[in-house]
Formats: structure tokens, C-alpha cells, sequence
């Protein structure tokens, strides 16, 4: 979307990736077709996301600086029209299970 490519996979832990635990079995709904992500951009590094079961990674454009990190994630719902916070993640210190709006993106090198 825009510069950022977006990456969802399916089957994995809540933490970590699969490539580094080949060998490890995956949580028990990895094999269900269970999960699914939508993702709407808000602005060129402001993304609106909401997902179940799912693992979403982005990524910066071809040829452009190799890492970038997510600023502030808010989790928590609409409410007459008007989106209320519930939780707050901060360079990603902060754990939710539910939905997520990405505030903002950056890329640094």
C-alpha cells in the first residue's frame, strides 16, 4: 500500500517467526482455516488494521532504508461515530489481543 508492502502469514505463535523455529510445531489452530486481516491506509505511514489470528509485517519500498519501526499502535473500538482508545502500544511495549490502528510508521536508516 503506498510505499509500505504489507505481509500477512497465518499458523504462527503470537510471538516470534516460523523461520526461527523450523523444527517447532505450530499452536494447535495452525492447520484450521481460522483468521483474516483488513487493512485500510489512512495516510502514506498511517494504517488502519484489523485482524484475527494473524501476523502482519511491513515493509518499506524496494531500494529505500532497510528498517523502519512502528511508533504507536492503539487498541479499542467506535463509538458513536468516534473511535475510543482502550489500550495504547508504545515502540511495541504494550500487548493487545484485540483490534489495532496503526498511528504511524517510520523508516530510519
Amino acid at each position: 500500500m503506498g510505499a509500505w508492502t504489507i505481509t500477512a502469514s497465518f499458523g504462527e505463535w503470537q510471538f516470534g517467526q516460523k523461520e526461527w523455529f523450523p523444527n517447532a510445531a505450530g499452536p494447535g489452530w495452525a492447520s484450521e482455516p481460522v483468521g483474516g486481516v483488513v487493512v485500510a491506509q489512512l495516510s502514506p505511514n498511517e494504517f488502519a488494521l484489523n485482524g484475527d489470528h494473524v501476523r502482519v509485517s511491513f515493509a518499506g519500498p524496494q531500494g529505500g532504508p532497510a528498517n523502519g519501526i512502528m511508533i504507536r499502535a492503539e487498541d479499542g473500538h467506535f463509538a458513536d461515530g468516534r473511535w475510543v482508545t482502550e489500550c495504547v502500544w508504545i515502540l511495541a511495549l504494550h500487548f493487545c489481543q484485540t483490534r489495532s490502528i496503526v498511528r504511524e510508521l517510520k523508516q530510519y536508516t
